[in-house]
């Protein structure tokens, strides 16, 4: 039996992220089901394979020393952020960021998550205390005694650690293995997703369209002329896609051209089956710790309705953690012990409380409450008439830029 500090079982790039910042003070495991992915074959228009990084993600990259050059290759920029009301440009958040912001010009970059998950694995592989192991059909979890938790792959290899990650994913087993029961939110909204080609030129610009069915994000892609639209639903107003025929691409074609048309005629450019449809709903474990155990990323909460978003609330848990730990290793504390990992505990649900209200409203008022977004909206623009810099300001909280751990800014 091998012994390792850390078990992360990992599925995405929360948990080899933290692996790869970890490794320098721990021996880690990390086990994933053994799944092979041909990038080649897999399909360029599906969504869920899309992160947007803002620029605090890349610096937690790069300050975990998770970064690999070959990363730079997969960046795909994007320098401005527009706010429009229908066909109305709101102007205060039009601009190009010409200060940068943490070193960087851009606000932040699209990125293909199974690509970068391959280079990230790649990596990994090459640092010495790291170790993979992958189960084909078997997986089991036991917790041996007060001091360690062993793992059990295919009835044959069993390794054991202080302390186990589960970052799973949101179907985490782990989570289920140990009876953490999930608390479920339905917000009553649906998220149609799909490819778009636009006339003009999309200008490496982030875009929120907000009209009186809801709210469409047009996500910039490497071609000028491409985009990911993410068009956000009552389910009032999803029921003309979902309870008739109408779900194809002449109907889309033109509600999104009655919605916007700021560059030029939009259109579904490809096949209607494209068009995705889910609906959106808030998901978080009761308990994000046990004894030996903490859930990480998906595997403990889910509340961001966009996907794309999803990785740069996953990478604040893995700083805030990776210091946690590294604290702990510091001052000799045992790192798996609940006592220990409770403090650690209740500052993230307590984030996470915050950011799940704070979403839910947003939804609320947009799609319901017209006259809240345009009270939002033109107070907006009024403040950045009157006060120095405050677009700024407003640019880096709808970013979330304005939230930068303070190990970012110190020496390791």
């Amino acid at each position: 039996m091998k012994k390792f500090d850390l078990i992360i079982v990992n599925k995405g790039l929360p948990g080899l992220i933290l692996a790869c910042g970890l490794s320098r003070y721990f021996s880690i495991a990390i086990i994933e089901q053994n799944e092979i992915i041909d990038i080649s074959q897999t399909r360029s228009c599906n969504v869920k394979e899309i992160s947007f990084f803002n620029i605090i993600s890349i610096k937690i990259l790069k300050y975990l020393q998770a970064w690999d050059t070959d990363i730079s290759y997969l960046l795909n920029s994007v320098y401005k952020l527009e706010i429009l009301e229908k066909d109305n440009v709101i102007g205060i958040l039009k601009k190009k960021i010409e200060f940068g912001y943490l070193g960087y010009p851009e606000l932040g970059y699209i990125i293909d998550n199974v690509k970068l998950l391959d280079v990230l694995t790649n990596y990994a592989k090459t640092l010495k205390t790291i170790h993979f192991f992958y189960f084909t059909n078997s997986f089991e979890i036991i917790f041996h005694n007060y001091n360690e938790v062993l793992i059990n792959l295919d009835n044959e290899f069993i390794c054991s650690a202080k302390l186990i990650i589960a970052a799973d994913g949101i179907n985490s087993y782990i989570r289920n293995r140990v009876n953490i029961p999930l608390i479920f939110k339905d917000i009553r909204y649906y998220r149609l997703s799909a490819l778009v080609h636009t006339k003009k030129e999309h200008q490496c610009t982030f875009r929120c369209i907000v009209h009186d069915h809801g709210i469409i994000i047009f996500l910039p892609l490497q071609n000028l002329h491409l985009s990911y639209v993410f068009w956000i639903l009552s389910s009032y107003e999803i029921k003309k896609y979902l309870n008739t025929k109408n779900m194809n691409q002449h109907i889309f074609n033109v509600e999104l051209i009655r919605f916007y048309d700021v560059l030029g005629k939009t259109i579904l450019c490809q096949d209607d089956e494209v068009i995705q449809v889910f609906p959106i709903r808030i998901q978080y474990a009761c308990d994000i710790i046990k004894h030996r155990l903490i859930l990480l990323g998906q595997s403990a909460y889910v509340a961001c309705p966009f996907v794309f978003w999803n990785i740069n609330i996953e990478l604040m848990d893995v700083i805030l953690l990776f210091n946690y730990l590294r604290e702990g290793q510091k001052t000799n504390k045992d790192i798996g012990c609940y006592s220990y990992l409770q403090l650690y505990s209740n500052y993230r649900k307590h984030s996470r409380n915050k950011f799940i209200v704070h979403i839910a409203h947003i939804l609320s008022n947009s799609c319901y409450d017209k006259g809240w977004i345009r009270y939002v909206l033109c107070a907006f623009d009024y403040l950045t008439k009157i006060i120095p810099n405050s677009d700024e300001y407003i640019l880096k909280y709808i970013m979330g830029l304005n939230d930068v751990p303070n190990c970012l800014f110190r020496k390791k």
